[in-house]
């Protein structure tokens, strides 16, 4: 199942970088709301972040499909930087830095604070609860422009490449928006 990942064009280090880095966008705007003296929000932020944990530790723990084996991934022990540098030192032969530049759209794009299905029944009520609790609450612009700073230095991607994709995306979702209402929609 591992091979499901490689088929974005990340490897499993690659894509425990992006969760942790995704994470890390995550805690930076907790300590932002803290900053900022909004401890409600705050809170509920770090329970979005607890329960996105949860799902994330068990998709990386269910990879190989092992359901015996010792589940011990835990995205929140994982640092960045040495991950990022335990990844560059294996590229001794491949050259291609393209990962990077996903990892930096990826975590650009990343949007958190959504509700998780926590059931597939519909039972009225349990969604209802999850949504309240995250319903708008939203990433602070200017904490998510320092955490992508930060990512994109630690990347040693240039910061200008935040800006490429964003206007990019949103091209690509002005231009299929207009093509579906174009189609008689």
């Amino acid at each position: 199942m591992r091979d499901l990942i490689s088929e974005f064009g990340l490897t499993f280090d690659q894509t425990l970088l992006l969760f942790s880095l995704e994470r890390q966008i995550v805690k930076d705007d907790i300590l932002h709301s803290l900053a900022h003296g909004k401890h409600e929000e705050a809170e509920r932020k770090q329970e979005w972040l607890n329960s996105w944990d949860c799902h994330i530790n068990d998709f990386l723990n269910n990879l190989d499909g092992d359901i015996d084996q010792q589940k011990s991934l835990d995205i929140a022990k994982i640092g960045s930087k040495a991950l990022y540098e335990k990844i560059c030192q294996e590229e001794t032969t491949n050259k291609i830095k393209a990962w990077r530049y996903l990892i930096l759209l990826e975590c650009t794009l990343f949007t958190p604070y959504f509700p998780f299905d926590i059931s597939s029944d519909k039972e009225e009520g349990i969604m209802d609860k999850v949504k309240k609790i995250f319903d708008k609450l939203s990433l602070n612009k200017d904490s998510q422009k320092t955490s992508l700073a930060k990512i994109a230095s630690l990347l040693g991607i240039n910061i200008k490449y935040v800006d490429i994709f964003r206007k990019r995306y949103e091209e690509a979702i002005k231009s299929g928006s207009s093509e579906i209402w174009s189609d008689g929609y």
